[in-house]
């Protein structure tokens, strides 16, 4: 059995972790939208070479992208961003992904990889786009997060139309 989370420590990814994060995320996938997406949808993340080489690739472009690992050095997290205000989007900080493998859910490592996001981005707002109807718009709340409807958007992924769902972290201090 692995070590709880205090014995996880956090750190910036490396291009050979890209495999480890692609697992990671078919796996938080398939935990967490299995009664949300096709299934086929879902198995067409399984890690091959492309999805490796584009999480090398996110990972040699400098931009946010830390892993926790425990001591026996698995990967049992990850959450990727960037600094990319748009028209769109008109907040500095977007947080893309954020899958902590299911059985080290509720320790705090994604309370903790949210915590360096905030670092990353130097306090300035961010948000992050979730997929309707996820179990994990909770966890966002608890986190300081805000629904933001008005920037809700669908998309289509294989042929699939899903609705996605805006939060913000404002990271104002309150006075």
């Amino acid at each position: 059995m692995e070590k709880r989370t205090t014995d996880i420590t956090l750190r910036p990814a490396r291009p050979e972790d890209a495999a480890c994060i692609a697992e990671v995320s078919y796996l938080a996938w398939r935990a967490a939208y299995a009664d949300l997406l096709p299934s086929e949808m879902i198995e067409a993340r399984r890690p091959d070479e492309r999805r490796i080489a584009a999480w090398r690739e996110r990972i040699k472009e400098n931009r946010f992208c830390y892993v926790a690992e425990t001591e026996n050095k698995k990967i049992t997290a990850f959450a990727w961003g960037e600094l990319a205000g748009t028209p769109q989007l008109p907040w500095p900080g977007q947080l893309h992904a954020l899958y902590v493998l299911p059985e080290y859910q509720k320790q705090g490592l994604g309370r903790r990889l949210l915590e360096k996001f905030r670092q990353y981005v130097d306090g300035a707002p961010f948000c992050l786009y979730m997929l309707a109807r996820n179990s994990a718009a909770g966890f966002y709340r608890h986190m300081g997060g805000t629904r933001r409807p008005e920037y809700d958007k669908t998309e289509h992924w294989q042929g699939v139309s899903v609705n996605l769902e805006l939060f913000l972290f404002n990271n104002e201090k309150k006075s």
